[in-house]
């Protein structure tokens, strides 16, 4: 009866015992990927990850007494990853969700003598905190001169012989497109109507902030960066249902495919998002879910600013991509525009390897990766190569003596 009686509890106790997490199964990356959706709207309307409890708990008095103690130590030339410019975003950021306007005149008391850039930059981090409580007035606001953007912005913020690729100018477009896209979730129909109005109009002095408000008009994000807007093209940018995406150069970033659009959190270009959803970028990866060779090297060029074993993310690549990707790799070790643009949403940055641990890294890879002779080589030379930069303008200039 005794033996019964045990025999009993131990069947018992294997039957309901709970299971021990660690035997359960490990879940795939596809099943992983599934579950992870974008942002709602309401975490990113309440400040997501631009704000924290302490600022929100400070009073306006406290965050502007923050704001000027901060500001000597502010620099346009800081890359994103300091953490002097995360915290003066954010604290800029919950100012301005409070009152946007009067935070505004705030930043005018600052001495903006050598920091015009950096000035500006603070400016649209308000705007961008302004547009979590009335996205509508914070874009239309900026739409309009010398409300949050002086005339003369881009002079200030651009070189005019490479474009907009200077840091201080993609992270004021890029904000840009973070307000519209605010104002789209709740009125899209005025977004069009606006964008419709603002090109008919002709004004060009926000070329910029102007090409974003019509990107996000246009539903499909068809529209690129550089593309010329005017009264001919507005038809193009808005009604047209037959357009198609427009052809990337393999030196620009990639922009994100429909999947990467509604997973995960939400980056400018597929190297941002798979820096920021390793886990999805991985699954997208191994599974082959993308579509052209260049996105495979943008998703692991994304990895590799956050993940130093560049070994096993060139493993990740075909043998013929092999090459290709190290390459990229390799040159990873240079430093970067796009790694000093200031995250004006108060998010941190997606590079969070500096250049000395992505040039061991690349280092690394030259050394112990299987190349054959020849290929060393060819990557040596990159490795030790000078950042590509665009070559210098030709004097088109004539001698006055001619």
């Amino acid at each position: 009866m005794k033996w019964t009686a045990l025999l009993i509890l131990t069947i018992g106790l294997f039957v309901f015992w709970p299971k021990d997490e660690a035997r359960s199964p490990i879940s795939s990356t596809k099943q992983k990927s599934a579950s992870v959706q974008r942002p709602s709207t309401e975490r990113r309307r309440s400040g997501g990850h631009s704000t924290s409890s302490g600022l929100q708990n400070a009073t306006t008095k406290d965050l502007e007494e923050q704001i000027l103690s901060q500001w000597p130590e502010i620099e346009s030339g800081l890359p994103a990853r300091d953490p002097r410019v995360v915290k003066f975003i954010r604290t800029l950021r919950e100012l301005g969700k409070r009152d946007g306007p009067g935070t505004l005149d705030f930043l005018d008391q600052l001495d903006q003598t050598d920091k015009e850039a950096a000035w500006i930059q603070a400016r649209m981090a308000v705007a961008g905190g302004w547009a979590l409580s009335d996205p509508e007035a914070a874009a239309r606001s900026l739409l309009e001169k010398d409300h949050i953007l002086q005339e003369n912005y881009q002079e200030l913020t651009m070189d005019f012989n490479l474009g907009s690729k200077t840091p201080a100018h993609q992270s004021i477009t890029r904000a840009a497109r973070q307000i519209f896209e605010l104002w789209a979730e709740e009125n899209h129909e005025d977004v069009k109507k606006t964008a419709v109005e603002i090109v008919s109009r002709g004004s060009m002095w926000n070329f910029g902030i102007q090409t974003q408000l019509c990107a996000i008009a246009n539903r499909d994000g068809v529209l690129s960066g550089t593309a010329s807007i005017n009264r001919n093209s507005i038809d193009y940018i808005l009604n047209n249902p037959n357009r198609t995406v427009p052809q990337f150069h393999a030196s620009q970033s990639r922009p994100l495919t429909s999947e990467m659009q509604t997973i995960g959190e939400p980056d400018f270009n597929q190297e941002g998002w798979a820096a920021r959803n390793p886990e999805l970028a991985l699954g997208m990866i191994h599974e082959r879910r993308f579509e052209k060779e260049p996105d495979l090297i943008s998703l692991i060029s994304g990895l590799a600013r956050t993940h130093e074993d560049y070994g096993s993310l060139l493993a990740m690549a075909d043998p013929t991509e092999r090459m290709k990707v190290a390459s990229h790799l390799v040159q990873m070790k240079h430093p970067t525009v796009s790694e000093r643009i200031w995250q004006l949403d108060g998010r941190e940055t997606t590079w969070r390897l500096p250049p000395e641990i992505r040039s061991q890294a690349a280092e690394t890879l030259i050394k112990v990766g299987r190349f054959t002779p020849s290929q060393r080589e060819t990557l040596m030379m990159k490795f030790n190569s000078f950042p590509v930069t665009p070559p210098e303008l030709p004097n088109q200039q004539k001698d006055p003596a001619e």
